[in-house]
């Protein structure tokens, strides 16, 4: 028996040396094969691997090598490569103290739940479809806005792979009509995990063609994360009566708040610090030209203050999750930051999707009490 066990730690201890060094493999193919196949690319002279790799992750390279150097790009592929290693790392640690150490497993365990009930839950699925009634008009009207560059259509990912064609109008038209009916279905509470699942279905789609001309926007990305998770935390809704421990809740919130470190961590990654220099915000504003930013690129101080201000909100904004009580400094700080960059260069729009989700940071118990008592008041008034 001693001799099996033995064994059976050798082996674990094989394949814990095996994985640890996995991503310096990784590393090593890195530089001495991606590194100089991304100088070839750029040079015209792709191999058939790479140019596999670039239209699948990266279709937009052979547009952007016109406008940067072949040291952005470069810099660019070391980033994945040291992130997706720091994130690795991260990951296999938290796996090894979450089998080892139980007062660790405790803590992740309290951690990646939080609490929340069934009426806080009823008003957040109004409130998150009721704004995507709008948001579905927004994009419906931005494919319809884009019938005029058919011509330069580039089927996105799996749009490719399943080759679907890019909608004409009266397709878009329907899709808009057939997607508010979910939306209001899900508000009136009915099918509503098949409806929510339709239609992020519709949603995902849409994101794809819109992104199908070589311009990725990142105006949904937050949203798209909760829109995702929403399925999962409606169908713990379902399995509950009142209070209870939210898994999917709580990865929502830590989502969120990943896309803003993460964000802010390849700004400081890329250009260091100097981000915080004025003249980079002056050459952003320069592109972005708006009545406010003709004033603020004036003045050094400003553009200062304005980066500092947008680059530690970002960078800060994880710790939301961990101090939820001093939420409202970081959901001030976000409204500030993207309304700021709305007014200054006219990107995003006003009803920010960003600032949406903020919606699931806060407990609505008290909102869904307050109308359920005011209606039921009113029926008793009319009867």
């Amino acid at each position: 028996m001693e001799f099996f066990s033995e064994m059976n730690n050798l082996s674990k201890n094989s394949i814990l040396f095996v994985l640890a060094f996995l991503p310096l493999i990784g590393i090593l193919i890195h530089y001495f094969y991606l590194r100089p196949a991304i100088v070839y690319a750029y040079q015209g002279e792709s191999d058939a691997f790479i140019k596999i790799v670039l239209d699948t992750l990266y279709p937009r390279f052979y547009v952007e090598k016109e406008r940067f150097d072949l040291a952005f790009f470069l810099t660019k592929a070391d980033q994945v490569i040291y992130r997706s290693s720091i994130v690795y790392y991260c990951l296999l640690s938290f796996l090894y103290f979450y089998k080892k150490k139980e007062y660790f497993q405790e803590r992740a365990n309290a951690f990646f739940y939080t609490e929340t009930n069934v009426k806080s839950i009823s008003v957040l699925r109004i409130i998150f479809f009721s704004y995507f009634i709008y948001l579905s008009y927004e994009l419906v009207d931005e494919l319809i806005a884009k019938q005029s560059l058919r011509l330069f259509y580039k089927p996105f990912h799996f749009l490719s792979l399943a080759n679907i064609p890019f909608p004409n109008t009266y397709t878009i038209i329907t899709i808009g009509i057939i997607w508010t009916s979910l939306h209001i279905l899900i508000i009136l509470n009915k099918k509503t995990l098949l409806c929510t699942i339709l239609s992020l279905t519709i949603f995902l789609l849409c994101q794809c063609w819109t992104f199908s001309f070589e311009k990725t926007d990142h105006g949904y990305a937050t949203i798209t994360y909760v829109f995702l998770l929403f399925p999962f935390l409606l169908d713990e809704q379902t399995k509950n009566t009142l209070l209870f421990k939210s898994w999917s809740l709580q990865l929502m919130r830590i989502s969120i708040a990943m896309v803003y470190l993460l964000s802010s961590l390849e700004k400081i990654v890329t250009s260091q610090f100097s981000w915080l220099n004025p003249d980079n915000l002056k050459t952003y504003l320069s592109f972005h030209e708006t009545a406010l930013s003709k004033i603020v690129i004036q003045s050094d101080v400003l553009c200062f203050l304005f980066s500092v201000g947008s680059i530690t909100i970002q960078l800060s904004f994880i710790l939301i999750v961990f101090f939820p009580r001093l939420k409202w400094i970081w959901i001030i700080g976000g409204i500030i930051f993207h309304t700021g960059t709305l007014l200054l260069m006219n990107i995003g729009i006003l009803l920010n999707p960003w600032i949406l989700v903020y919606i699931f940071f806060f407990d609505w118990a008290n909102v869904y009490d307050f109308f359920s008592d005011k209606f039921r008041k009113e029926k008793r008034f009319s009867n």
